[in-house]
């Protein structure tokens, strides 16, 4: 809708980002509006847990310095990054993105989505 409505430009589904030292990595939904890069990463697992059971690092911090990272590298110091999940992250995980300066939509919110965008946008 958002496409359509002209808000949004160059919209890519599971964007595929190679580095210079050949790691690659896919985020969820890349788009260009208002001149600037827009990455969107969407969970629907348990982002509270561990990936490694010796690692004290959430799913959660994995993914936003991943979205932090790849926002930098491809978006530059105009990138935006965006993490939308289903279930409600830890409040430090929520405090430790929004210090990344990224945008998290969860849980409840969800429901707002759209406008959730359009505020993020503007």
């Amino acid at each position: 809708q958002l496409k359509r409505a002209g808000r949004l430009y160059n919209v890519e589904a599971n964007l595929k980002i190679v580095s210079a030292d050949e790691v690659k990595n896919e985020i969820d939904l890349a788009f260009t509006a208002r001149n600037r890069l827009h990455l969107v990463e969407c969970k629907t697992a348990n982002l509270a847990g561990t990936e490694n059971p010796g690692r004290a690092e959430t799913r959660a911090a994995h993914v936003g310095y991943k979205l932090d990272t790849l926002r930098d590298f491809v978006g530059g110091s105009f990138g935006k990054a965006m993490l939308v999940s289903f279930l409600p992250l830890p409040k430090v995980d929520r405090v430790r993105c929004e210090s990344y300066g990224i945008k998290v939509v969860q849980a409840r919110r969800l429901a707002f989505l759209r406008e959730e965008l359009l505020q993020w946008i503007d």
